[in-house]
């Protein structure tokens, strides 16, 4: 009697192994809760290095496409506007169809961002066409504060220690013009740049403009570091002036025209390829010496010269295009 009482479970056996079951199962899903929690909050814990990169989508008419930026912001998921560039940087974009260069490198606190804001001064294009029967015609087209569009196909999340955005001009979208003959009717003419804001996953080392490499980069040397191995870039942003960019060899680096890093010396022109780096400057893989003799870069050969050419936004001046 007393065996068969003590092997039959009593009721409040049952009520503890439930209690114990249901207390077992609320702090599982506490803890993946918690878990949960700890994830996303720490997800965005900190401050991240973003480098902006520049490309554009040319157009085979376009020859130049000339902006001064001002400003560039990014807008969080919760309204918190951030800046990625806070003073005037120049930049040319046709030279960059297919590929990319540094604009600016920044650090600002990680989050989910939605929306995209750059403000210009002046921005100029230059379009080039064969007049039947006649020469090359060629038109300037330029304005000042422009309204530009910022495009994201998707929200931009902000992690890790350091990424890169990619600001990508569409220039059939930003240039419409009538014609590209001397004498152009400026009726149909519009500009609104408009640009796709996206990450870019850089890879080390990176193999094309998509991961993060720079190729023919033209620049002239402003200054050589302490160390042989770095220095300073000077690259052209067209009317509007230029931009430096901080580069480095290394014992991988390949030297076409000079001896070595240690043989760079301001206002040496240059023809590079690199891989971005996470604080924004340039690896030099291959640095090429151009002509040594060469004083201004910004010469060529003259292929078209008009004593007048209309513009919009100042008295017509002489134009000069340069190859």
């Amino acid at each position: 009697m007393k065996a068969a009482l003590s092997s039959a479970p009593s009721v409040s056996s049952h009520s503890f192994l439930i209690t114990f079951a249901l207390l077992l199962g609320i702090g599982m899903a506490t803890g993946c809760g918690s878990s949960g929690t700890t994830s996303t909050t720490s997800k965005f814990s900190g401050d991240t290095s973003v480098t902006v990169l520049l490309a554009s989508a040319a157009n085979d008419q376009v020859t130049a496409f000339d902006l001064a930026f001002q400003t560039l912001t990014l807008t969080s998921q919760s309204g918190k506007t951030v800046t990625l560039l806070s003073s005037p940087e120049p930049a040319e974009f046709m030279h960059l169809n297919a590929g990319i260069e540094p604009l600016t490198t920044v650090t600002i606190p990680q989050d989910i961002y939605t929306s995209a804001e750059v403000t210009l001064g002046s921005a100029v294009f230059v379009c080039m066409a064969q007049a039947p029967g006649a020469g090359v015609g060629i038109s300037n087209y330029s304005v000042i504060n422009q309204g530009p569009t910022v495009s994201l196909s998707s929200p931009i999340t902000v992690t890790g220690t350091s990424m890169a955005l990619l600001l990508n001009m569409q220039v059939s979208s930003s240039a419409v013009f009538p014609t590209c003959l001397t004498t152009p009717s400026f009726a149909g003419f519009s500009m609104t740049p408009t640009f796709n804001l996206t990450p870019l996953v850089v890879s080390s080392p990176p193999t094309n403009s998509g991961n993060g490499k720079v190729s023919g980069l033209l620049a002239t040397v402003a200054s050589a570091g302490a160390a042989p191995s770095s220095f300073t870039l000077t690259i052209a942003g067209g009317p509007a002036g230029t931009r430096t960019l901080s580069a480095s060899s290394s014992s991988q680096t390949v030297f076409q025209g000079i001896s070595g890093a240690s043989a760079l010396s301001p206002g040496m022109f240059l023809n590079l390829d690199g891989a971005i780096q996470s604080d924004g400057s340039l690896l030099a893989t291959r640095i090429e010496l151009e002509d040594s003799s060469a004083i201004n870069d910004s010469s060529g050969t003259v292929i078209f010269v008009d004593k007048v050419v209309p513009r919009l936004s100042s008295t017509a001046v002489p134009n000069w295009v340069l190859f």
